[in-house]
């Protein structure tokens, strides 16, 4: 089998699927999934994720070869506070349950900053009832984030390449509605050519969940591939 199909199955065993009862069984023979699978990394996570781990970093000086040891401490303070703005242990909870599940965790460190036009009331006429208000921006997020990246999005150029560092660039696909794309990408140059459409699993292959997700979806949904290539 493929690592699609590999990662469907495990993550049937995870969610407790149980498969559609055989025509060739007696139908009142009932089904029962024993959630061995979930209920052992449910028991190992507990035990090793519960809370992350301490990032240790070495600053090295590349053309004297000399540590930094202030430079270290300061970079370490950046991510320890990029942590505990958003959760840090239920993030990484979240990663380890994805690695556990899958085999292998995806996670995407980045800044975000959200703005909302909003009307701003100025003034307000007893007598009429009239209303004067003044469109501000106002900011809904605007900080460090953390997000798991699906194994089955995540492309890369040399399957026979381990180490993530070492390809030559990397794709990751992500489907979304268009008015959430509007909101990520309306500034970018020729986003007026972006149009709507259903996305057809017909040439792809999927899994059970995957496909169930996308049934659930809007049908104005867009693609967003994002290219990170090695300069």
């Amino acid at each position: 089998r493929n690592i699609k199909t590999a990662i469907d199955d495990w993550s049937k065993r995870w969610n407790g699927y149980i498969p559609e009862q055989s025509n060739l069984l007696d139908v009142e023979q009932s089904q029962i999934f024993l959630n061995f699978t979930r209920n052992q990394i449910i028991s190992y996570l507990s035990n090793t994720s519960l809370s992350r781990p301490k990032t240790n970093i070495k600053a090295v000086n590349k053309k004297t070869g000399s540590t930094d040891m202030k430079m270290a401490s300061a970079l370490e303070d950046l991510i320890e506070y990029s942590s505990n703005e958003e959760n840090g242990d239920a993030r990484f909870l979240e990663a380890s349950l994805e690695s556990a599940v899958k085999g292998t965790v995806i996670v995407y460190d980045g800044y975000a900053k959200t703005t909302q036009k909003v009307k701003v009331p100025q003034s307000f006429d007893v007598e009429t009832g009239k209303i004067k208000a003044t469109d501000e921006e106002r900011i809904v997020f605007d900080n460090c984030f953390q997000k798991v990246v699906p194994v089955e999005d995540f492309l890369i150029a040399n399957p026979y390449q381990p180490n993530i560092q070492k390809q030559p660039f990397v794709i990751w696909r992500e489907i979304t509605t268009y008015d959430e794309a509007k909101t990520d990408f309306e500034d970018y140059k020729n986003w007026e050519f972006v149009k709507k459409g259903n996305y057809s699993f017909a040439s792809d292959e999927t899994s059970f969940y995957r496909s169930q997700i996308a049934i659930d979806l809007q049908e104005d949904q867009v693609e967003i591939l994002r290219f990170y290539e090695k300069s």
